[in-house]
């Protein structure tokens, strides 16, 4: 054993040196090192320095070969040390706030050491902790995590990771402890589940108070680090530190922490050589250690039970005062609390203010709840609550109710609002052990905020505005009703002062008006300036309103602009109406409804009625004064009640353009217009009449003379058209009631026109006015004679007895007007062609249909030769109207191109050679076939359609020919002739129509023959002879057609351009009879044209001796049946292929 002594002293020894800093000969540093706070630094029972400073610093010796020599001192005396210049630096500071050393349990000092002294970089970081005893770690590790339970969490006061915390585990509930000491104990004792710190320093205290098992280290964090502390102003031994500082590698650093953690046991370090030899001394040691732990733990254990007596009196003694102040509380509240516990052993606690709200008298017995059946618990939003819902059952089912607001039905049928919070009460097993309600009577808030909000809504929503102002002017409350009117937002107006919109309500102005309304309301008027510009009215309804110390003028105003706008209006209008009723041409009575009297009536309404105003004002308005006399339309007298102002006073009704004969007595009679209306109120009930009159016997007269004019003849004064037309229907119908005879006669007198056109207009006049005395004078009041326009007139004979009669009468009338005349001295005859009608008839005629059949009679006379007398026959309907029909059917056929060209052949005299062809028209009618010329040249002559129907059939005429001249060789020498009749011939463009058709169809003008008949050239000689040398110019050939038939004589065949002549068919069917006179007719015309140079065509030639005889009396050409009928075209492209192939053999 000696030996293994001896052995082992030099280790000793050198490991003594280590502690000691005695490193050889390197730099020597000497720091302060606080000895207080362990397991940083302490001081065994050699009162040698031990800890996690004291290794860290021996492990930067070994690492730097700097001699570290540390001096332990309190942590106070280490910085007066280091102040004193008698150390080099600090073993370690943790930077915090002021109380950092209590917080952390690592050495720190007072605040503001970063301004006092340098650090080097970090030594080590202490970390942050949750510890937890052992159960409690095996339940969370067991059946839920950290972060998800709820459970109490221990922290030092003014711990800096206190919010990082509460943010990590939102569920745990922190309590503060004064001291890390303090802390551990109330982990020992169970207060808290858990216990957050620094590592190191905490892990130590709870070890001291339960062994190295007890407690556990569940999570850990970053924390604080430690670092050196050196003088301000020694920047080298600074940087000497931190250099020696970045030797020491992490893992050194690790281990050294990690033998902290396990409480390992540190021994000097031994040489190699000398374990061997002490194993017998280290059995001896640690027999010897073993009995120091057991004597160490039992001293722990005692100072442990001290500990925990001292705490739990200081607790009890703490839970008595607790109490004590928590039931004097309960009792005191102004809220009402319910205390219900879980188990339901002890009794519910309802404190006084809680029985007074729910009219209870006392708390339930124990094992019961307050009996919800008392009353009824109704949400904000009026739902019912269940006894599962009742703010203390989910407070006892660990729910949480805050600020929750009720409605409460108690049992007497009041009511009241609770505002109410319900927690659970836990222990610290978090088991519900009971429930807690606290709540108070808002009854009142609950309608003062309603009645406030009802207030306000009034407020806001009226239109009324409402002003608030201060008396230095400025606005201390507007509603919308303000806003809304100045076009401003609230906001602004109340920061704007008043006068910027109320420009009289100057500040001086609002204080002058405050000290008038604390005497009395007032009223007046303002103007305002809206946000757009406009300039706004206002009444405003002032009055005086006190506020504690404060004085307010408060205001109620509304819009006048419209207002104030109207009521000028209104009173223009009023003057207007005044001086409009003054001075107004109609006469205007109003009538009030109330009272049935006259209200108003004009100068002018008292002048047409032969009064005063003042005799109308108050009279009745159905009433009439004695000497009136008014007369309806009907001749009636219109009795009172009846009249147009009494009905529309009454019943309301309008009377619109009644006219009334007036008369006064012994006064002329007038003629008066009246008008009259109701004047309803806006509810449609009526409340005046309204009487307007005119004076219209002027106009009265002037339209009975206009209706006389429109009814009658204003040169003869007989009836015109029109009141022929109602004096026949009247006829009409008193023959239908009587069965009595009529006649109605059509006159026309013939070739008027000519005497109008000899002698002129006026003479014309002054015989029509002859001719209609004459018949008037005719039908000596047995009937009427009407004047139907130009030399037309109408006999009504509607008193004879039969129609034998009636014609009678109109024979005698006619007489009269045919019997010579003396106009002017001039001798006149007439004569007339009539058409009679006589009924009454089986059919039902119109006086329209009458007067047509007697103008169809009178037509049919005119046809007859004139000077002639026709009765009327249905026969004249039918022909009229067929020839109705075929206008139609023409003009249809002429639109549709149902007109067709058919070629006559003209030949040679020799019957061999053709010479041309004539064109003739023909009419495919879709429903009459082919119809031949004589059906509907005489119609299209008078109808005027001849015109449209030559020109087309001139263009077809020409088309064809042109086409055969480009189709046969025998076809180009070969003449067109064409007919032109009279109306087509006196048009005015009847050349450029020829010369437009030529151009289009491209026939040469050389083969064109227009024939035109003598009738025709005779009508206007001088017109003729101009239109057929332009004609002419144009380079065709003029023939006349059926020559012999009219005017023939030299004079015109000399002056006119003609080529041809050609003999009518009438003299040419005539000589074969051996009729001298047709020979010599045609010898002699022959003669003629041979002596005159002209051309001659015989037309008809139907048989051989005709041809031979015609040859022989010098006719070069002829045509008819016995060459060639009117052929189509196709027949005549047959005939041109003939000639084609006649001439080629």
């Amino acid at each position: 054993m000696l030996a293994v002594l001896l052995l082992l002293t030099p280790c000793l020894t050198a490991s003594a040196r280590a502690e000691g800093g005695d490193n050889g000969g390197g730099e020597r540093l000497v720091l302060a090192c606080p000895d207080d706070i362990p397991p940083y630094c302490t001081r065994d029972e050699g009162g040698k320095a031990v800890g996690l400073l004291p290794d860290f610093w021996r492990l930067f010796a070994q690492k730097t070969g700097m001699r570290v020599e540390l001096r332990p001192a309190s942590s106070a005396e280490a910085l007066m040390l280091l102040d004193a210049g008698e150390v080099d630096g600090h073993a370690g500071l943790a930077l915090g706030p002021a109380d950092q050393s209590v917080v952390s349990g690592g050495p720190a000092g007072p605040q503001g050491l970063d301004e006092r002294y340098a650090f080097t970089r970090p030594l080590f970081d202490q970390g942050l902790g949750i510890f937890a005893p052992a159960e409690t770690s095996q339940g969370l590790s067991r059946d839920r995590a950290l972060e998800t339970a709820s459970l109490s969490l221990g922290v030092v006061r003014g711990e800096p990771a206190a919010g990082f915390l509460s943010a990590t585990f939102p569920r745990m509930s922190q309590r503060v402890y004064p001291d890390l000491d303090a802390l551990a104990g109330g982990l020992a004792l169970g207060q808290v589940q858990l216990a957050a710190g620094p590592v190191p320093p905490l892990r130590h205290r709870l070890r001291a108070l339960g062994g190295q098992d007890r407690f556990t280290l569940l999570r850990g964090f970053p924390g604080t680090v430690l670092r050196a502390a050196v003088r301000k102003g020694d920047p080298a031994l600074l940087a000497r530190l931190n250099a020696g500082l970045e030797t020491m590698g992490h893992d050194d650093v690790d281990r050294l922490l990690s033998r902290d953690a396990a409480n390992e046991l540190r021994l000097p370090a031994w040489g190699g050589g000398a374990l061997a030899g002490g194993l017998a001394l280290l059995a001896s040691l640690l027999v010897l250690r073993r009995a120091r732990l057991l004597r160490k733990q039992a001293l722990a254990r005692g100072h442990e039970t001290d500990l925990l007596r001292d705490n739990l009196l200081g607790e009890m003694a703490r839970h008595r005062k607790t109490q004590d102040l928590l039931l004097s509380a309960i009792k005191q509240s102004p809220s009402g609390i319910i205390i219900a516990y879980a188990n339901r052993e002890a009794p519910p606690v309802l404190n006084a203010h809680a029985l007074k709200i729910l009219g209870m008298e006392s708390s339930p017995p124990p094992g019961k709840l307050p009996d919800h059946r008392l009353w009824r618990v109704y949400t904000a939003s009026g739902k019912l609550l269940s006894k599962t819902e009742l703010p203390l059952a989910v407070a006892l089912r660990g729910e949480t109710i805050v600020n929750a607001e009720f409605r409460v039905a108690l049992a007497d049928g009041s009511e009241c609002w609770i505002l109410t919070n319900a927690a659970p009460v836990r222990d610290a097993q978090d088991k519900v052990r009971a429930g807690v309600v606290v709540f108070h009577d808002i009854t009142a808030s609950r309608l003062a905020e309603r009645e406030l909000a009802r207030f306000k809504f009034f407020l806001e929503a009226g239109v009324e505005e409402v002003y608030l102002l201060r008396p230095n002017g400025t606005v201390a409350y507007v509603n919308e009703a303000v806003a809304r009117s100045l076009g401003h937002p609230r906001d602004e107006l109340m920061a704007l002062p008043l006068a910027d919109v109320s420009p009289a309500l100057t500040p001086e102005a609002v204080l002058r008006l405050l000290l008038r309304v604390r005497l009395a309301p007032m009223t007046f008027e303002t103007v305002q300036r809206a946000r757009d510009g406009r300039e706004l009215l206002k009444e405003l309804k002032v009055f005086y309103m006190r506020f504690g110390d404060e004085e307010y003028v408060c205001a109620f105003g509304r819009d006048i602009t419209e207002q104030s706008r109207m009521e000028r209006e209104l009173g223009s209008t009023r003057a207007l109406f005044a001086a409009s009723l003054e001075q107004a041409p109609w006469g205007i009575i109003i009538g009030d409804a109330a009272t049935g009297k006259v209200t108003i009536a004009n100068p002018e309404a008292a002048s047409l009625l032969g009064v005063v105003p003042e005799d109308l004002v108050g009279m009745d308005v159905n009433g009439h004064l004695p000497q009136w006399s008014f007369l309806g339309d009907d001749a009636q007298v219109a009795t009172p009640g009846e009249t147009p102002l009494s009905r529309a006073v009454f019943k309301g009704e309008t009377t619109r353009d009644y006219e009334v004969r007036f008369s006064l007595e012994n006064g002329p009679e007038r003629w008066l217009l009246a008008h009259a209306s109701p004047v309803r109120a806006a509810d449609g009930s009526i409340i005046a009449g309204i009487l307007a009159l005119a004076d219209i016997t002027v106009r009265k007269r002037m339209e009975n003379q206009l209706v006389f004019k429109a009814l009658h003849d204003s040169l003869t004064g007989l009836p015109n058209r029109a009141l022929c037309l109602e004096r026949l229907q009247q006829m009409l119908d008193a023959a239908c009631e009587t069965s009595r005879s009529f006649a109605v006669a059509f006159v026309d007198l013939d070739r008027f026109k000519m005497l109008n056109d000899s002698l002129g207009h006026s003479f014309g006049d002054r015989v029509l006015l002859e001719a209609a005395r004459r018949l008037s004078r005719g039908v000596d009041g047995q009937g009427q004679v009407c004047r139907f326009g130009g030399d037309e007139f109408v006999l009504l004979v509607h008193r004879a007895d039969d129609a034998e009669a009636a014609q009678q009468l109109i024979r005698v009338a006619l007489a009269e007007l045919c019997a010579p005349m003396f106009v002017d001295g001039q001798e006149v005859r007439l004569t007339a062609s009539v058409g009679v009608v006589t009924g009454p008839g089986d059919d039902c005629l119109t006086p329209e249909n009458i007067l047509q059949n007697a103008d169809l009679a009178m037509h049919r006379a005119k046809d007859a030769g004139r000077d002639r007398v026709r009765l009327f026959h249905p026969g004249m309907l039918r022909r009229a109207q067929e020839l109705l029909a075929l206008d139609a059917d023409m003009r249809r056929g002429l639109e549709r191109g149902e007109f067709v060209v058919f070629y006559q052949p003209i030949m040679a005299a020799d019957g061999e050679e053709l010479l041309g062809f004539e064109a003739l028209a023909r009419w495919r009618s879709p429903t009459r076939g082919l119809v031949q010329p004589h059906s509907f040249i005489a119609h299209a002559e008078d109808s005027g359609l001849i015109i449209a129907l030559g020109e087309q059939i001139l263009r077809l005429a020409c088309a064809g020919m042109t086409a055969w001249r480009a189709r046969y060789a025998t076809a180009r020498r070969l003449t067109l002739a064409v007919n032109l009749s009279a109306r087509q011939f006196i048009q005015p463009d009847i050349v450029d129509t020829v010369r437009q058709v030529l151009r289009e169809t491209g026939l040469p003008p050389a083969l064109l023959k227009l024939e035109l008949t003598e009738s025709t050239l005779m009508g206007d000689p001088e017109a003729a002879l101009s239109a057929m040398r332009r004609l002419k110019a144009l380079g065709v050939a003029l023939a006349i057609d059926d020559f012999g038939t009219g005017y023939s004589s030299l004079a015109y065949l000399q002056r006119f351009p003609v080529d041809i002549l050609k003999i009518d068919r009438s003299f040419v069917r005539d000589l074969p009879r051996e009729d001298e006179d047709s020979r010599v007719l045609v010898r002699a015309i022959a003669a003629l044209a041979g002596s005159l140079r002209l051309g001659v065509v015989a037309e008809g030639v139907e048989t051989r001796e005709q041809l031979a005889m015609l040859a022989g009396l010098g006719c070069q050409a002829m045509q008819g049946f016995l060459f060639y009928p009117p052929l189509p075209e196709d027949a005549v492209e047959e005939l041109l292929l003939e000639q084609q192939e006649r001439g080629a053999a």
